[in-house]
């Protein structure tokens, strides 16, 4: 009953993405848990008809960014009440996971592989939050990681954070396209 009337965990998880790969953190009631990077490989490409290195992909990215890091730490936030916040600095990717649809090819797939996560979950998230540029810092960081001639640095609020690395995703890993 406590958890219904607000008293369970808060739980957010803030994503970035950018043309080479992504990353997310998860805080749960204000402190680092975990964080994420992600390299963008071929496998993504083809399912999702980008680019790496193309900015004309951000939109797919975005929502990729998000999809992976609620599968990732799905043990938080599905099998109890919590209030889930997700934040990230793109619109269109934070209305696919609100409204669990998307128009184009690639934000169609992520809208249906949000729907399953979501379906599969008790709940769904509570926030879908923009979070301007400025204020996405800890996860804009992560998302360059493997961006050419960055020099990446864990953000110091991820010191004591679990790191983990979230490594290229299988043709198997998305769902609902068939291949």
């Amino acid at each position: 009953l406590q958890a219904h009337r607000g008293g369970g965990a808060k739980v957010l998880i803030c994503s970035d993405a950018c043309p080479w790969g992504f990353g997310a953190a998860l805080f749960i009631d204000g402190v680092a848990i975990s964080c994420s990077t992600a390299e963008l490989d071929t496998i993504d490409c083809d399912i999702f008809h980008q680019t790496i290195g193309d900015p004309a992909g951000q939109q797919a990215w975005e929502a990729l960014a998000i999809v992976v890091s609620l599968r990732l730490w799905l043990p938080y936030w599905r099998n109890s009440r919590v209030t889930l916040e997700v934040r990230a600095d793109n619109i269109t990717a934070l209305t696919m996971l609100a409204a669990f649809k998307g128009s184009g090819h690639s934000l169609g797939i992520l809208a249906r592989e949000v729907a399953l996560d979501i379906g599969c979950g008790i709940f769904r998230p509570d926030v879908c939050a923009h979070s301007p540029g400025v204020a996405h810092k800890v996860a804009d960081a992560l998302s360059r990681r493997y961006a050419p001639a960055f020099v990446y640095e864990l953000p110091t609020c991820l010191t004591a954070a679990l790191e983990i690395s979230v490594g290229p995703r299988e043709a198997a890993y998305y769902r609902s396209v068939e291949l």
